[in-house]
């Protein structure tokens, strides 16, 4: 994927980032704003940005979930699902993660058991909405792709 070039005005908010965490590199506001800044263009220095970010706040499991799209789209798919399932134990209602983890299973590991538990677990928490009903159709399209139902 081609990524759009960054314009001047997006480098200079970048570069006041920068400096703003180089003053004060326990502000985790300065942090989660570079690497959100990061994240379409750069996603080694969105993660290295991330990464500070959840030294100081472990707790945010969207910052956690877009760490693990990252590891997933950098190669890194074991981070990704490591970093998926530190969220459920953290969050029980938080949807995305469990999304993400098994749109893993299913396109990077080819393992459809273990993507449709992901999924039955999302539905748990996110039971409506047009996700859920794309979950589904995929839970039903694995199960009747595999032998036995």
């Amino acid at each position: 994927m081609t990524q759009d070039p960054i314009s001047i005005e997006l480098m200079e908010k970048i570069e006041g980032l920068k400096e703003i965490v180089r003053l004060n590199p326990k502000d985790p506001v300065g942090w989660l704003k570079l690497g959100n800044l990061y994240y379409d263009y750069h996603h080694r220095e969105a993660m290295g940005a991330y990464s500070q970010y959840l030294s100081l706040k472990p707790e945010d499991n969207y910052v956690r979930t877009r760490m693990g799209v990252l590891l997933r789209e950098l190669g890194d798919i074991d981070g990704a699902i490591e970093e998926f399932l530190k969220v459920a134990p953290a969050d029980p209602s938080y949807a995305e993660s469990r999304f993400q983890l098994g749109l893993i299973f299913l396109q990077d590991k080819g393992e459809f058991k273990r993507a449709i538990e992901a999924w039955e677990d999302y539905l748990q928490v996110q039971p409506k909405g047009g996700k859920a009903n794309w979950v589904r159709r995929e839970i039903q399209r694995m199960r009747n792709a595999q032998p036995g139902g």
